[in-house]
C-alpha cells in the first residue's frame, strides 16, 4: 500500500539520527560494532540492498556460530533457536527488488515464497513462478492465493511482509528495515498469541480507527470504513457488524498455522471471489482487508498492543518504566537539531549575517546533536540487553502478553 503517515518526516529524521550515531561510534570505538565485515556495516547503517552484498556466511548457519562470530548486535534475536518452521511470503511486481531475501540467514529457518504480481506491461510467468489470479486487493490477494494453495501444508508460522528492504511502516526501533525485525523479531510471541502484527506503532489503526457499525456516510479520511460495512455480509454473512476494528496497520504481520485453519479452506476461496469480482479499485479493497486480518486470524474486534509492550516482548528492547517515551522525546529533540543544521546549511551564509556568529551557532547544534544521538544509541543498547533477559521481560510485560 502506497500511504504516508502522519509523522513520516519525524520517523525519517528519527532514523538520520541513529545512523548518525552509529557512524559516529564506530568512528570513535565506543559502541561494540565494528566494520571488520560488510554484514556487520549493513546492521548498523540504514539498511539499502547495496548493503546487504554478500550471501550469509557458515556462521550464519546457526543462532550461536552468529552470536559467536559477531556478539550481539543489531539482527542478532535474543529469542533463537525457537526450533519453528516458516515461510516468508512476499508479493512483488517487475520492479521490485526483493534479492534481500536470499540473504536472510539460515538460523531464521525461512522460506521465502515470493509472488509475481502479473501488470499489463510484465512478461508471462514462467511455469514453477508463483503469482495470482489478478492484480487487484494489493498485498490481500498474494495472501489469499498463498493461504489457498499451501492451507493443506502449512509450516509452524507464515510471516506475511511487503516486498521493500525498507518501509516507511516499519518500526523506527528497528531502523525500518524488513530484514532486521525478521532477524529480531520473537516467533514464540506468534505461537503463544496465534497472530501478531509486525508493526509496533498503533497509528493509525488504534485505538479505534475503524467503526463500521455505526458508520452512516463515508469519511474522506477512511473509506475503507465505509467499505467495510457495505461488504461486511458478503465477507462475514454469519457475524454481526462490529462496533469498531482496531489493529496497528499496514498489513504486515505472523501467524500460526492453527490460526489460518480456524477458517476453512472454502472461506479463503470466497474471500479472494470477493477480491477479484469487487468493483473497488486496489487501494479500497487492499485497505479493507487491512484491517480485518487481526479479525480473521481470531484476535477479535480489537488487538492493540501497547507499544512497549511489542517492543520487549516482540524484539528484545525493553525500557524501563517511562523510558520509550522518553526516548523517543530525546529523538524528536534531535530531529529539531538536524532540521536546523539541514536548513542552514542549505542556505548558506545570508547577506549581511555575521559569519562566525553563524559558524557558533552551527558548532553548538552539531555538538548537542552529537551528545543527543549518543545517548540515542546508549539507551537503545541497554533496552537490547535488558531484552536478553526473560525475567526482565516478564517484569515489563502483562502476564498475557509475555511469550516466555
Amino acid at each position: 500500500m502506497k500511504r504516508f503517515p502522519r509523522r513520516r518526516v519525524a520517523l525519517v529524521f528519527f532514523l538520520i539520527i541513529i545512523f548518525l550515531y552509529l557512524r559516529s561510534s564506530s568512528r570513535s570505538g565506543t559502541t561494540s560494532l565494528s566494520p571488520s565485515t560488510s554484514f556487520r556495516t549493513s546492521l548498523r547503517t540504514p539498511a539499502t540492498p547495496a548493503a546487504f552484498s554478500e550471501p550469509a556466511q557458515d556462521y550464519e548457519a546457526t543462532i550461536e556460530s552468529a552470536i559467536s562470530h559477531y556478539g550481539f548486535i543489531r539482527g542478532i534475536s535474543a529469542f533463537q533457536p525457537d526450533g519453528l518452521s516458516k515461510h516468508l511470503v512476499i508479493p512483488r511486481t517487475s520492479s521490485d527488488d526483493v534479492s534481500w531475501t536470499t540473504l536472510l540467514p539460515g538460523w531464521l529457518n525461512m522460506t521465502p515464497k515470493i509472488y509475481h504480481i502479473p501488470s499489463s506491461h510484465s512478461a508471462p510467468v514462467s511455469p514453477g513462478v508463483l503469482t495470482v489470479p489478478a492484480n487487484k486487493g494489493n498485498e490481500a490477494m498474494t495472501y489469499l492465493t498463498y493461504i489457498i494453495s499451501h492451507y493443506d501444508m502449512l509450516p509452524d508460522i507464515v510471516i506475511f511482509t511487503h516486498s521493500g528492504i525498507e518501509q516507511w511502516h516499519n518500526n523506527p526501533l528497528q531502523l525500518f528495515s524488513t530484514p532486521i525485525i525478521l532477524r529480531e523479531f520473537n516467533y514464540k510471541r506468534v505461537s503463544k498469541r496465534g497472530f501478531v502484527n509486525l508493526r509496533c506503532q498503533g497509528d493509525p489503526g488504534c485505538p479505534d480507527w475503524i467503526k463500521p457499525a455505526g458508520v452512516k456516510r463515508p469519511d474522506t479520511r477512511k473509506m475503507e470504513e465505509w467499505f467495510i460495512a457495505r461488504a461486511w455480509g458478503e465477507l462475514f454473512p454469519d457475524k454481526e457488524v462490529p462496533e469498531k476494528l482496531a489493529a496497528p496497520c499496514c498489513a504486515q504481520f505472523a501467524v500460526t498455522r492453527e490460526a489460518v485453519r480456524r477458517n476453512s479452506k472454502e472461506d479463503y476461496q470466497r474471500w479472494q471471489r470477493w477480491l477479484l469480482w469487487t468493483e473497488l479499485d486496489n487501494k479500497y479493497s487492499g485497505r479493507v482487508w487491512e484491517y480485518l486480518w487481526h479479525y480473521v486470524f481470531g484476535r477479535g474486534e480489537e488487538d492493540c498492543v501497547e507499544e512497549e509492550v511489542c517492543y520487549c516482548d516482540g524484539f528484545g528492547v525493553c525500557f524501563e518504566g517511562e523510558g520509550l517515551k522518553g526516548h523517543l522525546q530525546l529523538g524528536i529533540q534531535a530531529v529539531g537539531k538536524e532540521s536546523t543544521l539541514r536548513v542552514m546549511r542549505k542556505e548558506g551564509l545570508k547577506k549581511g549575517e555575521d559569519k562566525e556568529a553563524r559558524e557558533m551557532v552551527m558548532e553548538q547544534l552539531e555538538k548537542g546533536l552529537g551528545e543527543l544521538t549518543r545517548k540515542l544509541g546508549e539507551q537503545i543498547e541497554g533496552a537490547r540487553k535488558r531484552g536478553r533477559d526473560p525475567e526482565v521481560r516478564r517484569r515489563e510485560v502483562p502476564e498475557g502478553e509475555f511469550s516466555g
